[in-house]
């Protein structure tokens, strides 16, 4: 499925020459296989440019639904360590660390960025249909690398106060092949930094066009591409663009307003009922938890939109790491009763007394060689999902004011995730949600009326259950995904963390805008002339 020896030749020397002739004095290119000079292997090239590696495991153990286990694997999970106590971590490009995240999205859009130059040497996107979806789908990769690159390795996209976006650092927008040893970058601001994603992503938009059927969640199909753009525009504040971008897939159900309800009949009802993962039917009924694994990413799945092979302990070690989520996370979240009255319907398994997870994601080991007896874990990762373009859509509706709207989109994630749903008893209202959550919204220590993100203090009560309930929805559908992360630093959420709770340990926070927040670039691109993210921000003691 991807040419790794195409891309690592591309991503590891990112220079010209693989795409050009060679100087004057040769009459012959020394290795014909690496020139990238017809439209299939421009297909080739960008087939091995997805990441292969993620963010997951250096992110989750930074967010609020994980727990000091004090028991399970310690040996060669450093990364998974560092991130519970919002260290810089380690340096080494080691499987899952943050320096290995960061080159692995780098030779992406070293990739995405050769099969670019390709296209115009060939005549340009213009020149075919296959052509112009090629550079449809190389931009719109270059654009998601460079957006999760700037999701981990500077500040957020600000909305609460919108001039920072000017100050604060950015991270360079990389267009072009590479022509001289050791280049220097400017990182540039957060305001320019995302323009450039949201140049590139339009553009592909533009020219993105359906793979052929088998293959296509390996690559930015439209969906995909229409998924990505959803959460970029929701981090960015254009809710009329989320919307837009959503209804492109999802279907928009028809209101009654006196119910709330969507018809069960409507044909948003079924497209979601067809596309979603299917936790109260048939991934519930599997006793196995390697079965639900392999169905939960299976390239037939409609819910996956994007799916890469990544080289990564997420599958082998999601249940044992020491820093993960366990019982009591699941507890008052996956587990616990939500406004429908009931709980959700995800199906969790658990080995030992701590070691509790939701089956997603496969293990596989593969060697070095043939012959080795050595290698590493992979994984097939869900870049994107069909669920996450309905809760975006969901939360967009909610900011902008449509109130109706927004629970009409919970009512359709909620007829998909509850256990044993009835839709006369778990329907929901937005008086239902509000009651709900009434007691926990009027407490001044609230995250939304304590630190105000986007304005939160302002809400009414309704909008504030609301969103609220909107971000649960997230956190449990995405658990283990990660998502979560960046919805706590866009509303501002303050995460504690205790060591080893069973014993009474040490407990910290990490306050909203704390410098921790921001992953800290690799040491070896500062030896190289980056800047450092700044740690003068430290609301509380470092660990």
């Amino acid at each position: 499925m991807k040419n790794k020896i195409i891309t690592l030749l591309i991503a590891a020397l990112s220079t010209t020459w693989l795409l050009t002739s060679c100087n004057d004095y040769l009459d012959v290119t020394p290795d014909n296989r690496t020139e990238i000079d017809t439209e299939d292997k421009v297909g080739l090239l960008l087939a091995g440019s997805y990441p292969d590696n993620t963010y997951a495991p250096m992110i989750n153990p930074r967010i609020d639904n994980v727990t000091d286990k004090n028991t399970g694997t310690e040996s060669g999970a450093q990364t998974n360590r560092d991130a519970f106590f919002w260290r810089d971590g380690e340096t080494q490009t080691r499987q899952d660390s943050p320096a290995q995240v960061w080159v692995a999205l780098w030779h992406s859009i070293a990739g995405a960025n050769g099969a670019l130059d390709a296209i115009e040497l060939l005549g340009g996107a213009d020149r075919s249909e296959k052509l112009s979806a090629y550079q449809g789908e190389a931009l719109t990769l270059r654009a998601f690398c460079h957006f999760i690159l700037a999701c981990c390795y500077s500040p957020l996209y600000d909305l609460s106060e919108p001039a920072k976006n000017g100050t604060n650092l950015g991270l360079p927008y990389i267009t072009e092949q590479e022509t001289e040893i050791n280049k220097q970058y400017e990182r540039g601001n957060v305001e320019e930094l995302w323009s450039s994603i949201q140049k590139d992503l339009e553009e592909g938009l533009k020219r993105i066009a359906p793979v052929s059927k088998g293959i296509s969640t390996y690559h930015f199909n439209p969906n995909a591409a229409y998924a990505f753009a959803t959460r970029f525009y929701l981090y960015k504040g254009d809710y009329a663009k989320v919307i837009e971008m959503a209804n492109r897939v999802i279907p928009q159900p028809a209101l009654d307003p006196e119910t709330e309800a969507v018809a069960l009949e409507d044909p948003a009802t079924t497209f979601v009922k067809n596309n979603f993962q299917d936790w109260p039917g048939a991934l519930q009924s599997m006793s196995s938890s390697t079965d639900i694994k392999i169905a939960f990413n299976s390239t037939s799945n409609p819910s996956i939109l994007l799916l890469s092979d990544v080289a990564s302990d997420i599958a082998s070690r999601t249940n044992s790491w020491r820093y993960a989520t366990s019982d009591p996370d699941l507890d008052r979240t996956v587990s616990a009763q939500n406004p429908t009255g009931a709980t959700f319907a995800y199906k969790i398994f658990h080995s030992g007394d701590w070691n509790y997870y939701i089956p997603k994601f496969q293990s596989y080991f593969k060697t070095t060689t043939v012959n080795a007896s050595t290698g590493v874990y992979h994984a097939a990762y869900p870049w994107l999902r069909m669920e996450e373009i309905l809760i975006n859509r969901a939360e967009a509706y909610a900011l902008s004011g449509d109130t109706l709207r927004a629970v009409a989109d919970l009512n359709l994630f909620c007829r998909t995730r509850i256990v044993n749903y009835n839709e006369r008893s778990h329907s929901l209202t937005l008086a239902k949600i509000t009651s709900f959550y009434r007691a926990l919204i009027n407490d001044p220590e609230f995250y939304m009326n304590k630190y105000n993100a986007m304005g939160a203090q302002s809400w009414t009560l309704k909008q504030k259950a609301l969103v609220h309930f909107i971000l649960l929805c997230r956190q449990n559908e995405f658990i283990h995904e990660s998502l979560r992360y960046w919805d706590m630093i866009r509303y501002k959420m303050p995460c504690t963390h205790t060591t080893n709770p069973q014993a009474g340990g040490e407990s910290n926070t990490l306050y909203p805008g704390d410098d921790r927040w921001v992953i800290q670039v690799p040491d070896n691109v500062v030896l190289a002339g980056m800047e450092l993210n700044p740690r003068t921000n430290i609301l509380s003691p470092q660990w």
